[in-house]
This record gives C-alpha cells, structure tokens and sequence, in this order.
C-alpha cells in the first residue's frame, strides 16, 4: 500500500468517525447500514467472484443485521 493511499484511508475512516460522532439517530442508522451492506457485498463479492462458492453464512449475518435495524 503506497503512502497515498494510506493518507486516503486514514482521511476516509477520520470523516466516517466524525460523522457517527455529530450525527443524530437516524444518520448513524443510515452510515452503520451502508457500511454493513459493503462488507456483504464485498464479501460475497470474493466468495463468489473468485472462489466461486456460496456462503450460506452470508446470508445469516445479513438477514440479522436487517432483522435488527428492523426492531
């Protein structure tokens, strides 16, 4: 990972902390669901695209965090 690259990490987690941290209720809702939904897509986005196998325990995590954003 080259230095710039690493600055635009560091500059991108920073602004995701400071909006979570400013934000009211429904923003954080709103940053925490397009966050998980990423690491789901990214993940089955490896299983799938490079390995080529289905993960039922995708499937589980993501029906949980739904169910709960739910309640």
């Amino acid at each position: 990972m080259s230095a710039l690259n690493a600055a635009a990490a560091a500059i991108a987690i920073a602004a995701a902390c400071f909006l979570i941290s400013r934000g009211n209720n429904y923003q954080v809702f709103i940053i925490v669901t397009v966050g998980l939904t990423a690491i789901v897509g990214i993940g089955l986005n490896v299983l799938l695209g490079l390995n080529g196998q289905i993960s039922l325990g995708h499937v589980a995590f993501y029906a949980n965090k739904v169910d709960i954003a739910v309640d």
